[in-house]
């Protein structure tokens, strides 16, 4: 399974759930072991991130202040991105991983071996986000817009993210996910 796919949508799209700015409509589709194409639409902070190799994906924010990331193989790489949401992303071996989400919207988040994973989503919306086996989930948005939502399995789960931050979250056989991010999220 795709390990990265997933981490992709976690710390991406729900970061940008803590950012104070306009409306997000956002697609992304997961597809096999590892193609991906995310496209982020509307405002703050354009960044094109490229995952190669073991995790391809395209990812297009667009407006504001353009970044480019270029994610190659499974080698270590330093992903900055700046102005409204400064993020540092250490890939660093086949699995392991730090994020730190850093001013409006603070998060760390742990990528440890092939599978467990720990996700703290500080401030506007805190989450822990428990990655477990091939890839049972649990997130527990608090504060705001509390939810959990229960990925187990391989099998397919539909996870709606209400109030605040409505989300639908598709997650079909061992890799292919479809996350459709709706609505205004919270500012």
């Amino acid at each position: 399974m795709n390990l990265y796919s997933q981490s992709h949508v976690n710390m991406s799209l729900y970061s940008l759930s803590h950012v104070n700015m306009s409306l997000y409509s956002v697609i992304c589709q997961y597809e096999s072991v590892s193609p991906v194409t995310c496209q982020y639409e509307s405002s703050v902070s354009p960044v094109t991130c490229q995952y190669e190799s073991v995790f391809p994906v395209t990812c297009q924010y667009e407006s504001v202040s353009p970044v480019t990331c270029q994610y190659e193989s499974v080698s270590p790489v330093t992903c900055q991105y700046e102005s409204v949401f400064p993020v540092t992303c250490q890939y660093e071996s086949v699995s392991p991983v730090t994020c730190q989400y850093e001013s409006v919207s603070p998060v760390t988040c742990q990528y440890e071996s092939v599978s467990p994973v720990t996700c703290q989503y500080e401030s506007v919306s805190p989450v822990t986000c428990q990655y477990e086996s091939v890839f049972p989930v649990t997130c527990q948005y608090e504060s705001v817009s509390p939810v959990t939502c229960q990925y187990q399995s391989v099998s397919p789960v539909t996870c709606q993210y209400e109030s605040v931050f409505p989300v639908t979250c598709q997650y079909e056989s061992v890799s292919s996910v479809t996350c459709q991010y709706e609505s205004v999220f919270p500012s």
